[in-house]
């Protein structure tokens, strides 16, 4: 079904809502609740691969958010994610290629049996059972897109929360007792929306033209009812029949512990999340949920941080680091004697290449999510 497009009378009856329209005027809820969980779990069900490729900036951040975001039921799990200094472009929306270029880009692979995580860069994996029972690991969990999508194809990995508590992912919202449905349908970014909420907690403005297609989501405080985050989806596109997907989100935190109720609406983010690709089912080829090869001179990493190597060789590795500091100014061109320039090349690389390794170590300890800590926001 082609998307709808807000007509002049459409623009006439949001004006109405803001002066206060006539109670006869306001549309009522097409869709009974069960209805709509109903719709909600037959769309979900449907979508057994899915794969996400994303761009997140903000003006008031001086890095981009490049990310890729993967699932296949019953139990995989990809995730690809890096940084790169944002730019006017990148604010506005351009797609940027800067983030190939980050040492500290990592990826992340949930099997059946394993978890994988490795920082390409410093050739560093490591490798743990992983039972398919088990929650994603923490530095997935709080993964964005989990929230503004809702979709879950796992079948026994028990779902995200929300902040404070409570269902994150359409699995868990379309079993839960504390949703119910607001009587009357909500006009949002122009579109009429069934409005289904768990009270002081979540809110969702569905568009049921759109298969139920998610057109913003706001999650509230408990203690003070306080909008801690809104998301704002926008320019879907009907990716295959009947699945709705947009292709760019506006994704705004608030200051909701403010002492001074006004102070809570404060914006404390304001990002665009710019989707570059999605693919759904048989659009997403297995080979990404597959180990990556490992290359020359790849260590592997211990619970304790000690290593082996498994992959000999990997002698070109100081030439790649060269090459990388070259790139990206981390060090100056090199002098104009011959001589001179070959020996300063290769001592500032080496010593480069051993602070690079020794902070991706580091950072590995880190980062670790076998330590129940929050993931950083991107």
């Amino acid at each position: 079904m082609p998307a709808r497009q807000p007509c002049c009378l459409g623009l006439v009856a949001i004006c109405l809502l803001s002066r206060g329209m006539p109670a006869q005027d306001v549309r009522p809820s097409a869709y009974s609740m069960e209805q709509l969980r109903h719709r909600l779990r037959t769309t979900h069900d449907r979508i057994r691969a899915w794969y996400i490729e994303y761009q997140a900036a903000s003006d008031t951040l001086e890095f981009y958010n490049h990310r890729i975001l993967a699932a296949k039921h019953p139990h995989t799990c990809y995730f690809l994610g890096a940084k790169a200094p944002a730019g006017v472009d990148t604010r506005s929306g351009a797609i940027d290629q800067a983030w190939k270029e980050d040492a500290f880009q990592d990826w992340v692979l949930v099997t059946a049996t394993d978890c994988w995580w490795a920082v390409p860069f410093s050739r560093q994996y490591w490798k743990y059972s992983y039972p398919q029972d088990s929650p994603l690991p923490q530095k997935l969990q709080t993964e964005f897109l989990f929230s503004a999508f809702g979709w879950w194809p796992f079948e026994k990995r028990p779902g995200p929360e929300i902040e404070g508590g409570g269902p994150c992912v359409i699995p868990d919202i379309v079993k839960s007792p504390k949703y119910s449905l607001r009587p009357q349908q909500e006009v949002c970014d122009g579109y009429w929306c069934h409005v289904v909420e768990n009270p002081r907690r979540d809110t969702l403005w569905l568009d049921c033209e759109r298969n139920c297609a998610l057109v913003a989501r706001e999650f509230l405080d408990a203690q003070t009812g306080a909008t801690m985050q809104r998301l704002e989806l926008r320019r879907h596109e009907e990716i295959v029949p009947g699945i709705w997907v947009p292709r760019e989100i506006r994704n705004v935190h608030f200051d909701y512990h403010a002492q001074a109720p006004e102070g809570r609406s404060r914006r404390v983010l304001d990002a665009i999340i710019t989707i570059i690709d999605v693919r759904v089912n048989d659009q997403v080829d297995d080979s990404i949920f597959e180990p990556k090869p490992m290359p020359p001179g790849a260590l592997l990493m211990s619970r304790d941080h000690t290593y082996k190597q498994i992959v000999p060789a990997g002698f070109e590795h100081m030439d790649n680091l060269a090459d990388w500091l070259n790139r990206t100014g981390r060090i100056a061109e090199p002098p104009a004697s011959p001589r001179t320039a070959v020996w300063e090349y290769v001592v500032i690389a080496a010593a480069a290449g051993i602070v690079v390794a020794f902070g991706s170590k580091r950072r590995a300890g880190m980062r670790s999510w076998f330590k129940s800590k929050r993931h950083r926001h991107r």
